[in-house]
């Protein structure tokens, strides 16, 4: 599948972006403009470097200010009991049930589960979601699913996930370095996703999020209410 450019996630990045971008092809414009005449275009395209550096200056900063947002101090922790398959339970703390989305496309009968490339009208109700209820969101649990560029476009929508879990989807391994434009991401739930090779990519493309490589539920802290 060919790789697609995800943009940042917040408005301003994506028009710093695209700043960035049509400044950088006006500077070209104007330097083949100098070329065919210096003494007239000189100062035009002078302006448009001006220009492209304020716009790459812009995008910097904005990176940099991603990079700084305040943690909203969500626990993840496993606690003693297990489920009755002996998997481990991760507590997401505070959380209740709004707290999590749950990503699972339908298969069609004898389709192996994951084995299909993830299709856009999938979650058509994702994008029914208000904004006030993707802040909330802080746990993606995504299931038999081929994870690609348009999954991580969805997950994308959910700006203060946490942790998310790809237990036993398969993972495209050019995925990861996306995930690192979610800020608040602190965990990856990958077990059965990921072979020896795999998880070296994720911890070089994701440095600080930590993996957890055994069988593991996720649940919430407070009662089922929405």
């Amino acid at each position: 599948m060919p790789r697609k450019s995800i943009l940042p996630k917040t408005a301003a990045g994506r028009n710093l972006v695209l700043f960035a971008i049509f400044s950088s092809l006006f500077s070209l414009v104007t330097s083949g403009l100098t070329a065919y005449n210096d003494q007239a275009f000189q100062g035009l395209h002078t302006f448009s470097l001006a220009i492209m550096l304020v716009a790459y200056l812009g995008v910097i900063f904005s990176k940099i200010s991603e990079r700084r947002r305040e943690k909203i101090g969500v626990r993840v922790k496993p606690i003693e009991q297990k489920t009755s398959k002996g998997d481990s339970i991760y507590q997401i703390s505070p959380s209740h049930f709004s707290s999590f989305v749950f990503l699972e496309p339908q298969t069609t009968p004898g389709q192996t589960p994951g084995a299909e490339q993830f299709a856009d009208e999938a979650y058509p109700w994702i994008d029914k979601i208000n904004s006030s209820r993707r802040n909330r969101v802080v746990a993606a649990v995504v299931r038999n699913a081929y994870v690609d560029y348009d999954i991580v476009e969805q997950l994308l929508g959910f700006p203060n996930l946490v942790i998310i879990d790809f237990q036993g989807c398969t993972v495209d391994h050019e995925i990861w370095s996306d995930l690192a434009q979610l800020d608040q991401l602190e965990y990856l739930a990958v077990f059965g996703a990921v072979n020896e090779q795999t998880e070296r990519e994720l911890h070089y493309a994701l440095p600080e999020v930590k993996t957890i490589n055994e069988p593991v539920q996720l649940i919430h802290s407070s009662p089922d209410t929405i």
